[in-house]
């Protein structure tokens, strides 16, 4: 599975980029919900988990605010989720903050389009939230290697 390869562009609709998040958020619940399993770090699989349920509550925005139904990856979707170029906790940091970045990026640039004020809010909340995923992964990777990423 290629995990979190979504393709977007710079001429997507405010829905567009709405539609684009919803799949990003599945693809993050699957990636740290498999994380938290392979991982043996107590620490890490907490940190994975509270990751997993924020990127739910981002789904349930996103499905609420654009009124677009969706519904969270099951334990069997999960289950089958194939990391085979994830080969240990490292990968998965280094991909993780990747992705967090990304996140960050397409979020900025529904702020950028949306008119609307409640829609500005979603995607300043969406933001502040992705920027905090990415220092937590940081954090961790720092405790564990004594050094910045550089991710």
């Amino acid at each position: 599975m290629n995990i979190m390869n979504i393709e977007w562009n710079k001429n997507m609709s405010v829905d567009e980029i709405a539609r684009v998040a919803i799949e990003g958020e599945k693809e993050a619940i699957v990636l740290y919900a498999r994380a938290e399993m392979l991982c043996e770090r107590p620490r890490s699989k907490l940190l994975y988990r509270q990751l997993m349920r924020m990127e739910r509550g981002h789904l349930n925005l996103l499905s609420k605010r654009f009124d677009i139904e969706a519904e969270p990856p099951s334990d069997e979707e999960i289950k089958k989720a194939d990391f085979e170029d994830m080969k240990n906790e490292d990968d998965i940091l280094r991909y993780a903050m990747m992705e967090e970045k990304k996140a960050t990026k397409l979020y900025k640039k529904g702020l950028e389009l949306a008119i609307k004020r409640k829609i500005k809010d979603v995607f300043k909340q969406l933001i502040a939230d992705e920027q905090y995923h990415y220092d937590l992964l940081k954090g961790l990777y720092v405790q564990l290697h004594s050094k910045l990423p550089d991710v």
